[in-house]
């Protein structure tokens, strides 16, 4: 289910995922942001700089459960005009949360609200995807897994233009015309 709220220019997108709602904002501050961050218990605001100054945007994230406050607010920069959009992927099951904006990595627990680690998507992030256990994230120079409890298992240096596909628990990559294939859970194995 997702609702559009739109109000003096702020649209916001919120989508309700098992007993968690996710309130995403690409571009401005949510008009109520000043009650969010009163009920919040994490609340993480990242520095305004980025890699494209010029071409950077504010991106809100927050989540609750059901119909109540925020327990997460996470607000930090995202690069615009389509270049590097965000991302975020919601495991509930391990109420787990995991956000790409720009070259930051944010990986959360929702149940007891805090963050796991930060980590770095060198040159830009470019999206996550989920194959059953596993989690990939793809960015412009790394391909990386993590167990949907949020253990990094492996990373890879790719080349664009690249692609990758997960088959039977295998991950075959396509980079500059060059494919190569290995499990999702151990990753290449380095000769």
């Amino acid at each position: 289910m997702i609702f559009f709220f739109l109000g003096q220019g702020t649209s916001v997108i919120t989508i309700a995922v098992g007993e968690y709602y996710l309130g995403i904002s690409d571009g401005e501050v949510p008009d109520i942001y000043g009650s969010y961050l009163e009920h919040a218990q994490v609340v993480e605001e990242f520095d305004q700089s980025a890699t494209c100054e010029n071409q950077s945007k504010r991106f809100v994230v927050t989540v609750g459960r059901r119909q109540e406050w925020p327990i997460l607010i996470v607000t930090q920069n995202s690069v615009q005009a389509g270049m590097l959009p965000p991302g975020i992927l919601l495991v509930p099951e391990t109420h787990l949360l995991l956000i790409g904006a720009g070259e930051r990595l944010l990986c959360y627990r929702l149940d007891v609200p805090s963050r796991l680690w930060e980590d770095t998507a060198d040159c830009g992030f470019w999206g996550w995807a989920r194959f059953g256990d596993y989690i990939l994230m793809s960015a412009e120079v790394e391909l990386a897994a993590w167990s949907i409890q949020g253990q990094k298992l492996w990373s890879t240096f790719v080349e664009p233009p690249y692609t990758f596909k997960v088959e039977r628990g295998i991950v075959v990559t396509e980079v500059m015309g060059d494919e190569q294939s290995f499990p999702i859970n151990t990753g290449p194995v380095s000769r």
